[in-house]
């Protein structure tokens, strides 16, 4: 076909502008060296974005998927080897969900530092499907997404908070996917919703930037991993710190066992406040149903029978004594 010929102009000084910027890069690469305090002699003055535009395409997941970041503003202030820049920038996702990443950068210096913080607001969730497809094994038709992340690198070692905020998730029909997990992620996500349908999970990520096995994506999916195989190997413990059960968040009291004391049906002491925790927390999770079913141990359930059977009779003789005695003396 034929290329009308200012297009092609067009896109030969593109071409050979790019060119020339690559080549500029590649030979400033090769004349910067460090300085003796092991710093980049660069500096950079203050940088101003204007209704700026951001595409992000992910080509390795089926189908493919894009976010579109618009109306980019803000400011980066000067930074070199002993001054760190300030970032303070707002943006859109989709000219929708309002992005805002404020922080300090210090790229310059002899080690890598810098706290940057950022959260967005009512991002939509169904544009996230080809990953949930992927991983999870199903597609999601509804919810948003709020997030606060905090993220800090000083002496080469990485300090992150992540909360993630997903209000009313729902997933589609299943997928079939070989990288899918195969946990229950349906039930993990009953498990998660409180009764407003919201999920509220505080993901801390820690490392050092040394360590040659580090990724930020693996740690995440491992966070994420770890969760839902709680949720299906130890429910009632992820509903205990759920809870705020004994064991916090990272841990979890196992409410699944409600022990008696032998030949008793009483619930009474720790047993009693077991059971107000499990409430509280079947309390805030409506979609969930417990079935409950009791057992015997027969050793020692027979003779804490006997002896309580033995403790009835001889109230009975006692009361049955003690009004007898009256009638005899009158």
């Amino acid at each position: 076909a034929a290329v009308p010929r200012s297009r092609a102009r067009r896109g030969g000084a593109l071409a050979g502008t790019t060119s020339a910027v690559g080549s500029a890069a590649a030979a400033a690469g090769k004349t910067l060296r460090r300085a003796s305090d092991g710093s980049l002699p660069l500096s950079l003055g203050r940088i101003t974005l204007s209704n700026g535009n951001v595409v992000f395409s992910d080509f390795f997941v089926r189908p493919n998927y894009s976010a579109n970041l618009t109306s980019v503003a803000g400011t980066v202030s000067a930074m070199s080897p002993a001054q760190a820049g300030v970032i303070d920038v707002t943006a859109k996702v989709d000219d929708a969900a309002p992005v805002e990443i404020h922080g300090e950068l210090q790229p310059f210096a002899r080690d890598l530092s810098f706290r940057i913080s950022g959260k967005a607001r009512d991002i939509e969730l169904p544009p996230l499907s080809p990953y949930s497809a992927k991983y999870a094994g199903y597609g999601i038709t509804r919810g948003k997404l709020n997030f606060d992340v905090d993220y800090k690198v000083e002496n080469r070692r990485l300090d992150a908070k992540n909360r993630l905020v997903l209000d009313q998730l729902t997933f589609g029909d299943k997928v079939d996917s070989p990288d899918a997990t195969k946990l229950p992620v349906l039930f993990a996500v009953s498990l998660l919703k409180d009764a407003n349908g919201v999920i509220d999970l505080d993901i801390p990520i820690s490392g050092t930037l040394d360590d040659p096995q580090f990724s930020m994506f693996a740690i995440v999916v491992k966070v994420i991993v770890n969760l839902l195989t709680k949720a299906a190997t130890a429910p009632f413990a992820l509903l205990s710190s759920i809870a705020g059960g004994a064991g916090g968040a990272a841990g979890g009291e196992d409410l699944a066992l409600l022990e008696f004391a032998a030949g008793s049906a009483a619930i009474e002491g720790e047993a009693a406040a077991r059971v107000e925790r499990l409430a509280k927390a079947l309390a805030s999770r409506p979609a969930l149903k417990v079935d409950v079913t009791g057992r015997v141990d027969a050793a020692s359930d027979a003779e804490g029978l006997a002896r309580a059977a033995l403790a009835r009779e001889l109230r009975e003789t006692k009361f049955a004594a003690v009004e007898v005695t009256p009638d005899e003396v009158a």
